[in-house]
């Protein structure tokens, strides 16, 4: 994360995203949960759902 940093805040200092620039000032100010194992929970739920249907579709 710290090595992005630099890309982050050429991304925000651009000036053409607004409202993710506001965001990442709002969250810097009141704080966040950065639950790793709450995200990783989310990014691998949504495929194992969708694989989860095409199987069911396939069963007898």
């Amino acid at each position: 994360m710290d090595d992005q940093l630099p890309a982050l805040e050429a991304i925000v200092g651009s000036g053409s995203y607004p409202t993710f620039a506001r965001t990442l000032v709002a969250l810097s100010a009141e704080g966040y949960d950065f639950d790793l194992d709450h995200l990783f929970e989310l990014g691998l739920g949504a495929p194992l759902d969708g694989l989860a249907v095409r199987l069911d579709r396939r069963a007898p």
